[in-house]
C-alpha cells in the first residue's frame, strides 16, 4: 500500500508537492506511532532515549526532516540542531518541514574531504516508479542517474571546527559514511558524540573498525530494545490486552465482530478477558464489599484484582494497567494512538461503587474516562479503547492509510466525503473531487477540516 501511494503521488504531483505530501505522510504516521518497531522508521521513535534537553545534534543527510524536527524537540531552547543536506528540491521542503524549529540550522552541503561542486543523484525511481527521498548519493563516478542536481561539498571538520559541544550524530548518506566519519574523526575523539550510523552493505566492516579503535560500544535496537549487533535477534508478540471484568459476557460481542475479530484472526492483537470471580477464592467467589465509612454501594475487593495482575506479570512485561474511571483523563485519538504503540496492556474494568484505592495506588499505571458521564461499569469503555487502538494497528484495517485522514488526526475533523453517484436529487458532488487533480484535491480537503473543526470543535483549535 505504502509503495502505490508513492507511485501515484510521484506520477500526479511535481517533485516538490510530491515531496511536501511523502513528508506529512511520514509525520502523520510518527503521530501514529506507525513504524515504530519497522528497521527504516524505528530509530526516528528510538533518538529521545539519546538526545537530551541542550544537546549539540548533528543530522547529516537531513533528508526532510525526519530526524531533525524530533532532534530539535529533543535539544529545546537551549539546544542546537545542524541538518545537513545538500539535494535543492529536498532543501525546499526540509526548510518549509523546519520553519518552526528555532534551534535548527539547515546547512545545505555534502560533506566529503574536499571542497568543491559535486552532482548529486537518484536513481531509484527507475527500480521503483517513485523517487525514493533517502536514496541520494554522492555521484563521484560520473554514471548516468534517473535525477541528478548540483550541489557544493564541504569539509565537516572544518564546517564544525566552532563547536563547543556536540553530543549527538546521526548519519545516512547512501555508502558515503565511512568518508565522513573519517573525515569527522578529530569532532569523535574529542566530544565522543553518541553516533546514530546507517551501516548496511560493504561499509558495515570498516565503520564497525573505525568506532572500536576509537573505544565506542555498539548497539542496534531491536523493538526499541538496545542489543549489541551481534546478538541474535529475539522474536516477540504481537500487541495484546487483557481485559478484567466481574461480567465478561458484556465483552463478548464487541471485542469478536467487524475489525476487531478480522484483526485477532490475523494475529496482529490478541485479547484476553478475565473474568474477576475465578480469583476469588470464598464460596461465592465474592470480588466485591461493602465500603468502610458506611457509604452506599459496593466496593471491588483488592485479592482478586492483585492476584490476577500480579500472574499475568510473571508471565510477561505490560508496558500500563489501565483502570476506567470517570477520574481519568479524558480519552482522545492522541491517547489512542499512543496505546497503540504498545506490546502489552492490562484494562482492569470499573464496577460496582469502585475499586479499593490501594489497587489504584499500587498497581494502576494509566486512569482512562471516555467522558463525563456514569456508566455501570467500565466494560463499554474497554470496548471503546480496545477498538480505537486497534484499528490503527498497521493492517488492522484494509486501507492502512485511512487511519491518517481520521477525525482528530492532527488536532482537525475529517472533510466531507462522497460516493456514486457523483448527483444525487440534485445534490452534485464538489467539482474538485471529480476533477482528478490530486493537489488541488488535497487543498480542497485541508480547506474544508480546517472550516469545519472551526464551525464545529473550535475547542480543538485553541478558538
Amino acid at each position: 500500500m505504502k509503495t502505490l501511494i508513492h507511485k501515484i503521488l510521484y506520477k500526479t504531483l511535481p517533485l516538490e508537492g510530491y515531496l511536501r505530501a511523502v513528508s506529512r505522510m511520514f509525520f502523520l504516521w510518527q503521530r501514529l506511532g506507525i513504524g515504530r518497531y519497522a528497521p527504516a522508521t524505528e530509530y526516528v521513535y528510538h533518538l529521545p532515549q539519546l538526545v537530551h534537553a541542550g544537546d549539540t545534534a548533528i543530522d547529516i543527510g537531513a533528508n526532510l526532516g525526519y530526524y531533525a524536527r524530533t532532534l530539535s524537540r529533543q535539544a529545546g531552547g537551549a539546544g542546537r540542531v545542524y541538518a545537513v543536506e545538500p539535494v535543492p528540491p529536498i532543501l525546499s521542503v526540509l526548510r518549509r518541514n523546519l520553519r518552526r524549529c528555532r534551534n535548527v540550522e539547515i546547512l545545505p552541503y555534502a560533506l566529503g574531504t574536499e571542497d568543491k561542486a559535486v552532482t548529486m543523484a537518484n536513481d531509484s525511481a527507475r527500480a521503483t516508479g517513485y523517487f525514493g527521498t533517502g536514496q541520494n548519493f554522492v555521484n563521484d563516478g560520473g554514471t548516468s542517474a534517473a535525477a541528478e542536481f548540483p550541489a557544493r561539498m564541504r569539509r565537516g571538520s572544518e564546517l564544525f571546527a566552532g563547536l563547543e559541544r556536540l553530543d549527538f550524530i546521526k548519519c545516512d548518506i547512501e555508502g558515503y559514511e565511512v568518508v565522513v566519519m573519517n573525515e569527522l574523526r578529530p569532532l569523535l575523539e574529542r566530544f565522543r558524540p553518541t553516533v546514530l550510523i546507517e551501516t548496511g552493505g560493504e561499509n558495515r566492516p570498516q565503520i564497525v573498525a573505525l568506532f572500536t579503535t576509537l573505544g565506542y560500544a555498539g548497539f542496534t535496537l531491536d523493538r526499541g530494545r538496545e542489543i549489541p549487533p551481534t546478538r541474535p535477534k529475539t522474536s516477540y508478540s504481537d500487541m495484546r490486552i487483557d481485559i478484567l471484568t466481574v461480567v465478561p459476557e458484556l465483552l463478548t460481542s464487541p471485542l469478536n465482530e467487524s475489525i476487531l475479530h478480522r484483526a485477532q484472526e490475523k494475529g496482529l492483537v490478541r485479547i484476553v478477558v478475565h473474568n474477576l470471580h475465578d480469583y476469588a477464592h470464598d464460596r461465592r467467589k465474592t470480588t466485591d464489599d461493602y465500603p468502610f465509612g458506611g457509604e452506599a454501594g459496593m466496593v471491588l475487593k483488592c485479592e482478586p484484582v492483585f492476584e490476577l495482575v500480579e500472574k499475568l506479570q510473571s508471565e510477561r512485561h505490560y508496558d500500563e494497567i489501565i483502570y476506567t474511571s470517570p477520574d481519568g483523563i479524558r480519552y482522545d485519538q492522541h491517547e489512542a494512538n499512543r496505546l497503540s504503540t504498545l506490546e502489552n496492556i492490562i484494562i482492569l474494568c470499573g464496577h460496582y461503587k469502585g475499586i479499593d484505592h490501594r489497587i489504584r495506588e499500587h498497581l494502576v499505571t494509566r486512569e482512562i474516562s471516555i467522558g463525563d458521564y456514569v456508566l455501570t461499569g467500565g466494560e463499554l469503555a474497554a470496548c471503546i479503547i480496545a477498538d480505537s487502538v486497534v484499528r490503527i494497528i498497521p493492517g488492522a484495517i484494509g486501507d492502512e492509510a485511512s487511519a491518517l485522514t481520521d477525525s482528530f488526526q492532527d488536532n482537525l475533523l475529517a472533510p466531507p466525503v462522497y460516493t456514486r453517484p457523483a448527483e444525487f436529487r440534485g445534490w452534485r458532488v464538489p467539482d474538485v473531487l471529480l476533477s482528478g487533480n490530486f493537489a488541488q484535491i488535497a487543498r480542497w480537503q485541508d480547506e474544508q477540516s480546517l472550516e469545519r473543526t472551526r464551525q464545529l470543535r473550535p475547542d480543538l483549535l485553541g478558538e
